[in-house]
């Protein structure tokens, strides 16, 4: 226990005033299980290694250390969902009472803790996996919980196989997929637009959803160059009557404008 606190009152010095000790002695607890290594001095920001240590103890510290890190990575995961649960299911159990558990003093944002609750409360606990880090699992929340099963089997079997692009891959999938079930339900002469759309912006499949269903608006589509330039001419022309010769000089112009806006030898 002497040790603990001796620990947690050396990180606390080290961390925001209003930081409870519990937290600091959490810490400390990192610091005291590496702390019979002969190789290093421990501080409270950093450790020193001795010159004259033996090598295997600095050999043993690097391994215990890459450990203490993946550890802490799928702390960092484990610790999302635990909270997830609990305030969604302290939600259902105790109503408006739980929200005297949150104060200004705790280190969630509301920002952060919208996004956690969410996931949990869309994403059992079932479709979960520690080897698989949190934006997957963001990724899942939307989807049904067929799909959800669908995608966890699939991205467990590219992770256990090495490929380093899984969540790329079934981001991907997901995208594609889910573009498919959206425009299907699209008028067939429409289609064409909504691919374009696709192609020049990319979007992911929730924002060609709420684009599709006019739940938020499209971006304007740019025009490609000689198509502004085409359409300006016919609304001049429709304004006011212009030669043939006024007309090649107005095209000209614009071009030679276009390419000084590209040379950046106009600023906008």
């Amino acid at each position: 226990m002497t040790e603990y606190k001796q620990a947690g009152d050396q990180y606390k010095s080290e961390l925001p005033e209003k930081t409870s000790f519990d937290v600091a002695r959490d810490i400390g607890r990192t610091a005291k299980a590496l702390s019979g290594y002969q190789c290093c001095r421990l501080g409270a920001t950093g450790l020193t290694i001795l010159p004259d240590s033996p090598i295997k103890s600095w050999q043993r510290l690097i391994r215990d250390l890459d450990s203490m890190w993946y550890a802490g990575e799928v702390k960092e995961l484990l610790l999302k969902f635990y909270a997830g649960d609990a305030i969604n299911q302290g939600c259902d159990i105790y109503g408006e009472s739980h929200a005297q558990a949150f104060s200004d003093s705790m280190h969630w944002s509301a920002g952060y803790l919208a996004n956690i609750s969410w996931v949990c409360r869309k994403l059992p606990q079932e479709h979960r996996c520690l080897r698989l880090h949190w934006r997957f699992h963001q990724d899942l929340a939307p989807l049904t919980y067929e799909e959800q099963k669908y995608y966890l089997g699939l991205a467990q079997e590219l992770f256990d196989s090495g490929n380093s692009e899984w969540h790329k891959e079934i981001k991907q999938a997901i995208t594609d997929e889910k573009r498919k079930q959206i425009l299907k339900d699209v008028h067939s002469d429409e289609r064409p637009y909504w691919y374009e759309m696709i192609e020049r912006f990319d979007p992911s499949w929730t924002v060609l959803r709420d684009w599709v269903n006019g739940n938020k608006p499209v971006p304007p589509m740019a025009k490609p160059l000689p198509e502004y330039i085409s359409d300006t001419i016919e609304e001049i022309k429709r304004r006011v009557d212009l030669s043939a010769d006024i007309k090649d000089i107005i095209v000209s112009a614009m071009f030679d404008l276009a390419d000084d806006i590209k040379a950046k030898a106009v600023e906008l």
